[in-house]
């Protein structure tokens, strides 16, 4: 058998505060090396519970993989509650205390005592690298299964699941049937329309799985199969990709931003971006990608009537007449930061994002998008439901989707 089970430890996510994001890369690192995951739960931080939690599931599976309260406050319980429910003590652990003192000697620091108290490991547990905290995981067997402890931060749990976790993956293969997965990324297409042209292939009973998960204009849709059905997959995977066509953003789950500055970059092309409603919400997303300021040119935030006319030259007579929730408004803002910063394409976003109508009767989820490139400016009238988040995202979505398909 090789069952696996995953336990994210944190009051956080038991109330609520937090959502727990850290058990989608977990599965597929597991399902990759033949571990299939029976069982995922979360648990307080609450020393008992957590005693209680690892006794039930190390009871059930040979694996035992725990998130969460590794960190060097006193709410922090995880490593001395585990240590408890495996009947061993703590001690400071060499390798540990080795890596904690590399992470902050590469920062210019000198760890506290306090930081070095996340090296008191259970007795006979492995330390596993963390490249990007202070919280090293590690590895403790306890009868026949194998606890594996990790922090909760989800950019350091990547991390370790991309390096120390694989590798002691790598050489602790489970026999479970290897799992293969490709998620693509969808935009432009309702969750619901999109089901319709895709009802027979997500039926279930077949050997490959196609889950859909809605995001803030995007769609994933992850497809699975056991590695024995890897022809399957793909044949499925190119069938999504001719029924759906344009919309398909990336084969790879690449995110929209992403697409859009891979193909600006290989275009050698540069982009200015105009945000009244979506308050840089289309710049924030763009330069969160690695090499966005080879594209980026700038970007400027007009949320006021008068920004939009000092700053990007829109016709005050226009917004006087029309406001500027509307689709001539959008336009102009766009052709006017392509002129002022000397881009091949510019953005512009304007709307109401609610939750109530404007003064002029526009109801909220009304937007406009615009994008102006040197052989004409086209733009696109929208209605988005949902919280005042909600058409922010979404409109910034739809920015950058208008965008990735004039670039073919």
């Amino acid at each position: 058998m090789s069952s696996a089970a995953l336990l994210a430890i944190g009051d956080e996510l038991i109330a609520g505060r937090v959502r727990e994001g850290n058990f989608p890369p977990l599965i597929a690192a597991l399902g990759a090396h033949g571990w299939r995951v029976g069982a995922a739960r979360l648990c307080a931080d609450d020393a008992a519970d957590i005693v209680d939690a690892i006794h039930d599931l190390c009871a059930h599976h040979n694996l035992v993989l725990t998130t969460g309260g590794l960190g060097p406050t006193e709410d922090d319980l995880t490593s001395a509650a585990i240590a408890r429910a495996v009947g061993v003590e703590q001690r400071r652990d060499a390798s540990a205390e080795a890596m904690i003192r590399a992470y902050f000697a590469a920062v210019g620091r000198t760890p506290s005592e306090v930081n070095l108290r996340q090296a008191d490991l259970p007795i006979g547990a492995v330390a596993l690298r963390n490249p990007c905290g202070t919280a090293p995981g590690f590895v403790l067997p306890y009868g026949s299964s194998q606890i594996v402890v990790l922090p909760g931060v989800p950019r350091e749990v990547l991390a370790i699941a991309e390096t120390s976790l694989q590798d002691w993956l790598a050489a602790h293969e489970g026999t479970a049937p290897r799992r293969m997965s490709r998620t693509l990324s969808v935009a432009g297409l309702p969750e619901a329309a999109l089901g319709e042209q895709l009802r027979d292939l997500m039926q279930r009973g077949g050997p490959v799985l196609i889950g859909s998960y809605p995001g803030a204009g995007e769609v994933r849709l992850h497809l699975e199969a056991d590695a024995a059905h890897a022809d399957a997959l793909e044949s499925v995977a190119r069938e999504v990709e001719s029924r759906l066509g344009a919309h398909v953003v990336s084969r790879s789950g690449a995110s929209l931003e992403a697409v859009v500055v891979q193909r600006l970059r290989e275009r050698g092309a540069q982009l200015a971006v105009a945000e009244s409603l979506t308050g840089g919400l289309v710049m924030a997303r763009l330069i969160a990608i690695p090499g966005a300021s080879v594209c980026c040119r700038g970007g400027v935030v007009a949320y006021d009537d008068a920004m939009k006319v000092s700053l990007l030259g829109v016709d005050a007579s226009l917004l006087q007449r029309e406001g500027a929730v509307c689709e001539a408004v959008a336009v102009a803002m766009a052709e006017g930061l392509r002129l002022r910063l000397g881009t091949e394409f510019a953005l512009a976003t304007t709307g109401v994002a609610g939750p109530g109508a404007d003064e002029r009767g526009n109801p909220a989820g009304r937007v406009f998008v615009a994008l102006a490139t040197g052989s004409g400016t086209q733009a696109r009238a929208l209605s988005i439901p949902g919280s005042r988040l909600d058409v922010r995202e979404r409109s910034a979505s739809a920015a950058l989707d208008l965008l990735r398909r004039a670039l073919g």
